[in-house]
């Protein structure tokens, strides 16, 4: 068993899944397994990064038979891991090679006991060929439910990292949503 289980909901990823697989096999800290959720896109995700499957036995695709959402995929991809933390990443996505291991030295130092981490990230978006960039970073002592109630910022779908078993303390994410069932499950969480 590894000791992080990474997982990417993948529908219509086509142009960016390889890059988002290759950021997780690009990590400093290397005892992970992924799992990719292939959400009933129209071409299977797996044959888009086949290449990456085949030579790294800790990448696994599974497929749904339909387009359930991305609560749905996370959900299916939870019930296949079993290590003590969870990592999100959303398959349009990167992250920094030191991610992991930053993420989880943070948590195995922290008193008192965190459950839950999310960082900061750099959102770069394209308007006419050029990079506009924007950093967000996680509020000084962290976010507590009456900061998250009002909004959240955190893009947990690609920066959260959590001890799997608050998935049956909490439950998993609610698949009646169809956007924002992050912020609902760690609203839950803080509650």
């Amino acid at each position: 068993m590894a000791r992080i289980g990474i997982v990417i909901p993948a529908f219509r990823a086509e142009r960016s899944l390889r890059a988002a697989v290759s950021g997780v096999r690009n990590q400093s800290f290397e005892d992970w397994r992924l799992v990719v959720v292939d959400d009933g896109s129209p071409v299977p995700q797996r044959d888009c990064i086949a290449d990456l499957v085949e030579s790294d036995r800790r990448v696994t695709v599974i497929r749904l038979d339909s387009n359930r959402g991305a609560a749905a995929a996370r959900n299916a991809a939870i019930d296949r891991l079993d290590e003590e933390w969870i990592a999100f990443l959303d398959a349009d996505d990167e992250w920094a090679p030191g991610k992991l291991a930053h993420q989880l030295a943070h948590m195995e130092r922290a008193q008192p006991r965190f459950d839950i981490c999310c960082t900061g990230y750099l959102y770069i978006r394209w308007r006419g060929g050029e990079p506009i960039q924007q950093s967000s970073r996680v509020p000084e002592g962290g976010k507590n439910y009456r900061r998250l109630v009002y909004g959240c910022d955190l893009s947990a779908g690609t920066t959260m990292f959590a001890r799997r078993d608050l998935f049956a303390r909490f439950g998993k994410f609610e698949e009646t949503l169809a956007r924002l069932e992050d912020w609902d499950w760690l609203l839950r969480c803080l509650m």
